[in-house]
């Protein structure tokens, strides 16, 4: 239980780091909402468990945003 906290911290920090993209991205129309984030989280965390993969940090999720 005592992890439960770090992992939530974790995540929030993630979620935040998404929405920051916004501020490069809204020049070229897309801006992403709170609930389109954290899907992005979402999946990015179910996919990580299906491949059994660790990454630190946000890994490649944010520059695949940026490509986008």
């Amino acid at each position: 239980m005592d992890n439960n906290w770090i992992v939530l911290l974790q995540q929030q920090t993630y979620l935040a780091e998404i929405m920051e993209t916004n501020q490069k991205t809204a020049r070229f129309g897309l801006v992403l909402s709170r609930q389109d984030s954290e899907i992005i989280l979402k999946e990015r965390n179910h996919a990580l468990q299906q491949q059994r993969r660790v990454e630190f940090g946000l890994g490649i999720t944010t520059k695949i945003i940026y490509e986008l």
